[in-house]
Parts: C-alpha cells; structure tokens; sequence
C-alpha cells in the first residue's frame, strides 16, 4: 500500500487481462496495478481504437470493454498522464497476460516526506502473482460456507486499520457462471483468551462488489476502527443469497446396471451444485498463518495443515497505520 507520506515518482503498471466471448460480444476486461506497491490504479483510459471504445478503470483498478463487432485488425491503447502509452494489437492478445506501462520520465529522483511518527504496516501481504489467474498458476479456489477468519498480529497495539484486501477468483473450473456481483460481511474480531478462536466482534461492514475485479481493496479509512490488542481476527462472512449463487458442475458415478452375476455397472454423469461467492484465491507461503472456518453449529474450527500436502492461504491482508 503507498505510503501517504512518501512520494515515489518512479512507477510501473501493472495490467491483469482477461478476454472471452459470449453471445457473439467479445470482452475485455482486467485490473490495472501499481508495480511497485501493489496497489490498483484507476482513472488509466483504455481504449479500442477502430471501434472507437473507451472507458477508465475504476476505484478497484477495473475495467470492462464489450464489442459486438470485434475489428480483427483494432488495437487496445492504455494511457495515463505521467506514462508512455502503451498499444496492443487484440490479434496479439494472450489471455491473463501481464502488461508492462513505464513511467514517461527517465530519470527522476525519488523523493520522501515523513513526519517521523506515522508508520504503515500491511500485514500478510501478497502480490500481483500469488493473486493471478495465469495459465500454470498453480493455485487453489477456497470456498468456506460459512466464514473464513485469519489470524494478524501488530507490532502494537492501538493502531488503526486502514485497507483490507482480498484476492478474488472470479472463474473456476467448475463454477459455469461466476457473477461479478458479490455481497458478504467483513468482521474485525478480538481473539478469545481462553480458546484462541475468533471472539468478540469489534467491527462489521456489509461489502458490495459490482465488477469481476481480481484484487479487491476495502478502504475503511473513514471506519475509524481502532484495534486494542497486537493479535485480531479478520473474517469473511458468506451470504447464501441469490446474488451470490453460482451454479458448479461434477462428474460422479451411479449405478447404470446390475448384471445377473451380481456385477454392477457404473455410468459417469454430471451433477450440478450451488456454490456461493466470494470465491478467495489461495497461495503459497513458506509459513501459514493460523485461521478458523466456522461450523453449521456457529462453532469455530482450528484450520490444521500439513505441510506435505501443499496447503496454501487464502490471499486475505490488511494495512494498519500508527
């Protein structure tokens, strides 16, 4: 997360795309990201030249070009003040690709202004890789029926929590339709003493997300949560709502025949299932933080990993400010 009090003036962009096709419309979408920090960049124009399209990435980093009539030859442009423009011919195109924008300005000397006081802190945090949905990419879709809480701990107490971010997975191989509208409730809780678990809730916010944004940054600057103790819980809480419904496809066996010496015979057929989102993206790392997944019975369960099966955590980090 940039620091507000440092000023770097050598920055790179980041685009994550994604392109497909339905009913005959042809898609652009993506994030665009700050190399560097990490962090989504909006207001960038991004623009189909032939077609005459443009839009601007929004708050999130996103954005979404539709085309009826796709021009074979026509060519996606990505400017921003500051940057060399960037052109891209649509027949070049690879899907997921990540797409490098360099600062106009050769050399610039970096620059730092600070108080001496205020220090920020993201905390568990992951990058424009661990989150991507690029082609071997070996990464998980975790989905939590109920709620998902992660463990942080602070160099203090008493800071003041200021973004949280989560890594989305917005297709699957087995989800058929992935909305882009997404409703769940985020919560800030203490840690019991006595068990560890996720205790007392210390703040709740309702999330509405509108776009298939892959990094998703939740701003609570104007929350004002305060944070008593070094060691909080944050949790996501799923919505089973039609909003959030997304229909799943397995292929399991049934009985097709039973033949006269007993012997029964196997057919393999599909099986369709409601999942809900968010669907979280999970990543590796050389150490996992310790976290819960509440039960049917409102109970929270310990998450317990063994190394040796590559168990991975859910992209879920947090930046606080004292």
């Amino acid at each position: 997360m940039l620091n507000a009090f440092t000023l770097r003036l050598s920055v790179f962009f980041f685009l994550l795309m994604a392109v497909y096709t339905a009913s005959g419309q042809t898609v652009f979408e993506g994030q665009v990201f700050d190399k560097k920090f990490n962090a989504p960049i909006q207001s960038v124009t991004v623009a189909l030249i032939k077609t005459k399209i443009v839009t601007l990435t929004n708050q999130q980093g996103y954005f979404n070009i539709q085309v009826d009539n796709l021009v074979p030859v026509d060519t996606l442009v990505f400017s921003s003040v500051g940057y060399n423009t960037l052109k891209l011919a649509v027949a070049d195109y690879t899907q997921n690709v990540f797409v490098l924008l360099e600062s106009s300005v050769l050399k610039l000397n970096e620059v730092t202004i600070t108080t001496g006081k205020l220090k920020i802190e993201r905390l568990r945090g992951f990058d424009v890789g661990d989150v991507s949905n690029s082609p071997g990419n070996n990464q998980s879709r975790n989905m939590f029926p109920y709620a998902y809480a992660k463990l942080f701990e602070s160099k203090q107490a008493n800071v003041l929590l200021t973004h949280i971010e989560l890594g989305r997975a917005t297709s699957g191989s087995s989800a058929l339709k992935v909305p882009a509208q997404t409703r769940f409730v985020l919560h800030v809780m203490e840690v019991d003493e006595k068990s560890g678990a996720p205790g007392k809730i210390i703040f709740s916010k309702n999330v509405y997300l509108n776009d298939r944004a892959y990094w998703v940054t939740i701003d609570l600057a104007k929350d004002n949560v305060m944070l008593p103790t070094n060691r909080f819980f944050v949790a996501l809480e799923w919505q089973p709502i039609p909003v959030n419904e997304m229909v799943s496809l397995s292929n399991v066996h049934r009985l097709y025949k039973t033949k006269a010496n007993g012997k029964k015979r196997l057919e393999q057929v599909s099986q369709y299932g409601i999942l809900y989102q968010p669907m979280i993206i999970g990543y590796s790392r050389n150490k996992l933080a310790i976290s819960y997944t509440k039960l049917e019975n409102g109970n929270w369960k310990i998450n317990k990993f063994d190394p040796k099966t590559g168990a991975q955590e859910l992209a879920l980090s947090v930046t606080i400010k004292y």
